[in-house]
């Protein structure tokens, strides 16, 4: 069988090696299924000196999707570019949850530019996932990214703004910082009303971080 590959649970729901067992949303059936999983060892030794490297796996899925292609996943459906580019988000956003247990710092990259652009999109979805809708103001952002470069979405007139690091924001749409703790010039009520809420990642509603020293 080859890597993706899925079929109905053995009695017991042991799954036999190289599978794993997984139940998706209510929403897409909630039943349970095997999933084959590839582990391939990633060449030149992996991580700490060895391991499964499932990227491949990705990488090679992904490269089969049309630029058009809507993938179903946890809440609506995604385009294929913003399906991956929220696999990016997941991953470095976790990346820096162990950061922050082990009290490691790492550089950031102009790559974060995929993930504000997630966060910049989902603006709506942070309020769709709460049953609300968006303030109908629009926001302008302006990031400065770690190279030095200024990346900008929205009108130039737009009355609210988002001004700052682009790492910080990137923090703020994943929940990882509150966004009084962070280095953006927030200016207008529907920006603030956006950060204090943001989430650029599917699933139920969630809260973030609230700011450090807040009783």
């Amino acid at each position: 069988a080859s890597s993706g590959e899925r079929r109905p649970p053995p009695p017991g729901c042991r799954p036999p090696p190289g599978w794993v067992l997984w139940r998706p949303p209510p929403a897409r059936g909630g039943r349970f299924f095997l999933w084959r999983v590839s582990c391939r060892p990633r060449p030149g030794g992996g991580i700490r000196g060895g391991g499964p490297h499932p990227r491949l796996d990705l990488e090679a899925a992904a490269r089969t999707l049309a630029d058009d292609a809507r993938i179903e996943w946890y809440g609506p459906s995604m385009g294929s570019k913003s399906f991956l580019t929220a696999r990016l988000m997941e991953v470095w956003a976790h990346g820096q949850d162990v950061c922050d247990a082990v009290g490691a710092s790492r550089p950031a990259s102009d790559r974060l530019r995929h993930i504000a652009q997630l966060g910049v999109i989902t603006r709506g979805w942070s309020y769709v996932v709460r049953g609300a809708t968006a303030p109908p103001d629009p926001v302008r952002v302006e990031l400065t990214s770690p190279s030095g470069d200024v990346w900008v979405w929205g009108d130039e007139g737009a009355a609210d703004t988002v001004v700052g690091p682009a790492e910080d924001f990137c923090l703020v749409v994943t929940q990882r910082r509150h966004v009084d703790d962070t280095d953006l010039t927030v200016t207008g009520d529907a920006a603030r009303d956006w950060m204090v809420q943001a989430q650029a990642f599917a699933g139920g509603p969630t809260t973030g971080p609230e700011p450090r020293g807040a009783s």
